[in-house]
This record gives C-alpha cells, sequence and structure tokens, in this order.
C-alpha cells in the first residue's frame, strides 16, 4: 500500500493541490490513523462501474450484498434494491424494483439456504429479471441463468468462466462468465 501511495500521491497532489503538504507528510498522516478493521472494509461506497470489491471475503467474512452506489445491505434482512431513481438498501420484500437479495453464494449461505448459489434470471431483453438463490443445477446458462460471483473469492465459477464484471445484464455486479 505504501509503494502504491508513493506512486499516486506525487500525481494527486498535481492534479488537486495538496495545500502545500509534501507527499512525505501525507503519508505520515495516513500512518497515524487507525488500521480499517473488516468492518470498515465493508462500508466503502462503490461507483456502479467499479470492478473493485472492498469486500473482505477472501479474509473469510462477507459484509452482505454489494449494492452499488449504496454501500453493503446487510443479509437477510435487506436487499439491494434498483429502481429507476438509482440503487438503495431496503427491507426484504419491500423493493418496488428489481430486488437482489444476493451478489455470491456466501449470502445465500447468510440467509439460511446452505448448497445455493446466487443465481441472476435474464428477463427477454437480456436485462436481469430477477436474482434469487437457487440450487446450482437450477442456475444454468442453457436456462437463460447467470451465477453471481465475488471476484476476491478462487474457484466460484464453473470450469472455464472466471468472475467478471457484468457488462449487460445486471451493470455494477460481477457473474461467471
Amino acid at each position: 500500500m505504501r509503494t502504491l501511495a508513493w506512486l499516486v500521491l506525487p500525481l494527486a497532489c498535481t492534479l488537486a493541490a495538496c495545500g502545500g503538504a509534501a507527499p512525505s507528510d501525507l503519508l505520515e498522516a495516513d500512518a497515524a490513523a487507525p488500521p480499517k478493521t473488516a468492518a470498515d472494509a465493508g462500508t466503502e461506497s462503490h461507483d456502479s462501474g467499479s470492478t473493485v470489491d472492498a469486500r473482505p471475503d477472501a479474509q473469510g467474512g462477507d459484509p452482505g450484498v454489494h449494492c452499488p452506489n449504496a454501500g453493503y445491505c446487510h443479509v437477510p434482512g435487506q436487499v439491494c434494491c434498483k429502481t429507476d431513481q438509482g440503487d438503495a438498501c431496503t427491507a426484504t420484500g419491500s423493493c418496488p424494483g428489481l430486488s437482489i437479495p444476493c451478489d455470491d453464494t456466501a449470502d445465500c449461505e447468510a440467509a439460511g439456504m446452505a448448497g445455493k448459489v446466487c443465481c441472476l434470471v435474464n428477463g427477454s431483453t437480456g436485462m436481469a429479471s430477477s436474482v434469487q438463490c437457487l440450487s446450482r443445477n437450477d442456475c444454468q446458462p442453457s436456462m437463460g441463468r447467470t451465477l453471481l460471483c465475488n471476484p476476491m473469492v478462487a474457484g466460484t465459477c464453473p470450469s472455464g468462466q472466471a468472475c467478471l464484471p457484468s457488462q449487460q445484464s445486471l451493470p455494477g455486479f460481477d457473474i461467471c462468465r
């Protein structure tokens, strides 16, 4: 992280004017800040075009459903609700738009559905018509369904597929393709 900071901070200071602070001053202030915890990492917000996910899943914890521009929704009591007005965490069962109860298999498990996977069901337009926890056998491309995944967790996609950002069906989420 510090190595990356030495590369980014001089450019950022040049572009945004750091008020006379040298890059080394900024690093010292960063070093004095308390380290982020797994709970902190789960509260970072993401833009809908982001493929970077601060989810600490690779470290053994799942913060919930990543909801672009809204943070993380707590499973099982909340879903990411996509409407024409944007994304928001809402209570399960109260979403007037596309209800997204999971973004990976860990969310299905957290909701008490062990053995289920997070599955995107495509509508006739190619856009997601629903997102559900289904059995792996019921989440097949031949059925117009796609597995949602976490790029931080290796081996979640079937052999020959990779966990990549959805370009059409559900932008802002990662799918196996």
